[in-house]
């Protein structure tokens, strides 16, 4: 069983939503950031990406969804 911890944001009349949720794996802790519009009743995610706390290389953002505007 697992606790859900982060933060959400609604806007445009709860239609758009910002969020970052924390995760924890194995090796690293990481926090992961979503960006989504509901769109005919169904959600259309922006951006999904992965940030990682205290990195061993220097990338520290792994893009997993960005749509083009």
């Amino acid at each position: 069983m697992a606790i859900l911890e982060g933060e959400v944001r609604y806007s445009d009349n709860n239609k758009s939503v910002d969020l970052s949720i924390r995760i924890k794996g194995s090796k690293r802790k990481a926090s992961m950031d979503i960006s989504a519009d509901k769109i005919n009743g169904e959600w259309n995610y922006k951006k999904i990406n992965i940030r990682i706390k205290k990195p061993i290389e220097e990338k520290q953002t792994i893009k997993i969804l960005e749509q083009s505007e």
